[in-house]
Order: C-alpha cells, then sequence, then structure tokens
C-alpha cells in the first residue's frame, strides 16, 4: 500500500464520511476507491461499503488508513463514533460481534444524518472553501437535532429532491461517484430521458437560501436542553451515568410516542400541535383500533424529535413519576399487563437503565 500523493488534515468533529467525501474530493477519487485502497472492501462484495466502519474501526483498518494519508491511528479513530460507545448506548448495540449478524441500532442514523447547511458552508477558510465544511459525527445521533451555533435545527433531507425518506440507508449514496462535491445530495433520482435510468440530485446542501419548509427557531429552552444532552457525551458527566440517563430517556420517550394522544397532557400544548401537525402516525389508530405496535424509532423531523425529547426528560424528573406512568399506561392499553409492547421494550433495556427507573419497574412496565 503506497501512501496517497496529498492528503487532509481532519477537521474537529467531522466524521469518517466526511472525511472520505472531503479527501476524495480533493485528489478526484470516490470514497468507494478510497476504502478500497485502504483495503476495507471485502472479498465478494466489491462495491459494498460497510455501515460498520463509521461505528468503530479495528486496529488494523485503522493503521491502514493512517498510512494511506499520513495520519496516526487515533485521528483515524477518532473519526468514527466508538468514542461515545460506552456513555451512548445505540452505538455499542449496532457493533458487529463475530458470528452474529447486526443491524444498526435505531437511535444510530449510519447513512442519513441531519445536517446543519451553515457548517456545511464552511468557516471561510481556503481547504474549506474548496472542500467544504465537516459533516460532523454528532449529526449521527438522533439526541443531536439543533445546531447550537448557528441557532437552528438541523435539516432532515434534501430541500430538492426530498431524500432520505427514513433515518437508514448506505454509509455512503453512489460511493463510486468522484464528481461530487461533499456539501452536494448523493441521492439517487430518477432521471427524465431514456437514455439514462437514474442520477445524482446533486443539489447544495450547504446553500442556505435553499427552498426549504417553513422550520421555526429554536427556543431558549431548545437549545439549553440540545446543549445538556451534548454534555453528558463527555466529561464531567460519568460514562455509567450518561448511559443510564440515555437509556431512560430512550424508554420515557418510547412511552409518549407510544400512547399518543393519551401522553399529549405531557406537552404544552404549541408543541402538542406540531407533533400531532408534523407526525400523524403517532396517533394513527387504525380505524379506532388501539395500535399495539411500539414506537422506538425517534422522530427524523428534528423539530418533533426535539419535542418528544425534551417532553421525556421532563417527564423523568416528575416527582409523581410512577402513578403518572400507570395512568397513561392505563388508558393506553386497557388493564395492566406485562405483555403489552412497551414492556417488552422495557425489559429489553432494563439492565441498563437508571436505578430510579429500576426501582419504579413495576410502573414502567406493569
Amino acid at each position: 500500500m503506497h501512501p496517497l500523493p496529498r492528503s487532509l488534515e481532519p477537521l474537529s468533529g467531522e466524521s469518517l464520511v466526511s472525511y472520505l467525501l472531503r479527501l476524495g474530493h480533493r485528489l478526484g477519487l470516490s470514497p468507494l476507491h478510497l476504502s478500497r485502497a485502504a483495503g476495507w472492501i471485502r472479498q465478494g462484495t466489491p462495491n459494498h461499503f460497510p455501515g460498520s466502519l463509521l461505528l468503530d474501526l479495528p486496529k488494523p483498518q485503522a493503521e491502514a488508513f493512517a498510512r494511506l494519508t499520513g495520519q496516526t491511528a487515533r485521528e483515524v479513530s477518532a473519526l468514527t463514533l466508538a468514542q461515545w460507545r460506552d456513555r451512548y448506548p445505540p452505538i455499542a448495540r449496532s457493533l458487529f460481534e463475530p458470528g452474529r449478524l447486526m443491524r444498526p441500532d435505531a437511535w444510530v442514523y449510519v447513512g442519513s444524518p441531519r445536517f446543519c447547511p451553515s457548517c456545511l458552508a464552511g468557516d471561510g477558510t481556503a481547504a474549506q472553501q474548496l472542500h467544504g465544511g465537516p459533516w460532523f459525527k454528532l449529526w449521527h445521533l438522533p439526541i443531536v437535532f439543533v445546531c447550537t451555533e448557528h441557532r437552528r435545527y438541523l435539516e432532515a433531507e434534501c430541500p430538492y429532491c426530498g431524500q432520505p425518506h427514513d433515518a437508514q440507508g448506505p454509509l455512503v449514496q453512489r460511493a463510486n461517484d468522484h464528481t461530487l462535491h461533499p456539501a452536494q445530495c448523493r441521492w439517487t433520482v430518477a432521471a427524465q430521458t431514456p437514455r439514462r435510468k437514474s442520477f445524482a440530485c446533486a443539489g447544495r446542501l450547504d446553500d442556505r437560501t435553499a427552498p426549504a419548509c417553513d422550520r421555526p427557531q429554536p427556543t431558549a429552552d431548545i437549545l439549553r436542553f440540545q446543549k445538556s444532552l451534548r454534555g453528558r457525551l463527555k466529561s464531567p458527566t460519568r460514562a455509567m451515568e450518561a448511559s443510564e440517563y440515555f437509556t431512560d430517556l430512550r424508554l420515557a420517550t418510547a412511552l409518549i410516542s407510544t400512547t399518543w394522544p393519551h401522553s399529549r397532557d405531557l406537552l404544552d400544548a404549541k408543541t402538542a400541535e406540531r407533533i400531532d401537525s408534523n407526525s400523524p402516525k403517532l396517533h394513527d389508530d387504525s380505524g379506532g383500533r388501539r395500535n399495539q405496535q411500539v414506537r422506538d424509532t425517534p422522530p427524523r423531523d428534528p423539530v418533533v424529535c426535539g419535542a418528544l425529547l425534551m417532553a421525556a426528560d421532563r417527564l423523568l424528573s416528575r416527582d409523581d413519576l410512577p402513578d403518572l406512568l400507570s395512568e397513561i399506561m392505563r388508558a393506553a392499553f386497557g388493564s395492566p399487563s406485562s405483555r403489552t409492547p412497551w414492556a417488552v421494550l422495557y425489559d429489553k433495556h432494563k439492565n441498563d437503565c437508571s436505578d430510579t427507573a429500576a426501582v419504579d419497574s413495576c410502573c414502567w412496565a406493569f
């Protein structure tokens, strides 16, 4: 393996995908070409870009890429989500284990991160003017829904093609395409001519004047809450404390979503209305019947996601939590039962939640 003729300094906080896009743009190479050069592509899957690369890089793979790009293995590993695996349980749950087929946890956006157009536009330095600003690692976590630097909600989809339509997807869209700028949309759209079946959308995601939906500005409470969530991903918050909190938050969010609209009173009127208008599935009763499907996937819409997470956080701090949970569960599922879909979810995560949640397990899961 020969080092590349030129390389690029990683930007603080950027993801592995971001670095591949920006480095490839500088060299005129596709992300797939770079991953092949690093020896990341498995035999038999020459065009497959493993999503596990974003989560963690085994030492041999990190060292190989370090030699290729002139970095240290530690710098390469810093491009993955592995630094948060002890604080944010969905990362550890998504990591590959020998002999076990792993699927990304719903609380990790592997292939379809939300984004801030202002961040992608760069900071004005020469390198970022040429190759764009970073796609931050934090954007792959559903708990990050606001850019606190630019005080705006993240964008969930391309304003030109409307993709992606869900939270998961390939780690890199059109991984063999070397013609796109890192800030251009890589999602495939249908061609309008019979000679070509499809092409990349190529809309600029760093265009702050691009058409967008009528998105509100985050309130001061939302900004404070977002900063507090990000603060739990680093010191001085203890790793175990952060891990338990994020498990509790996940369970509380799932409870609110699954029991909607019975949990509507937990939110202020304006927030509840926004959830009503943006997430009709939350209160779709399938023709009057109770929907017994647990909703453990965070909403892709950043406004709705932020509102639900903040409501869940406030729910966890209630002094009357046990009584409130019992009331909501009875209203949503009828008589108490340990077989409700939410109770099954609780049982799956109960060993990772906090002592407070464990003590209240009789109310969480009856």
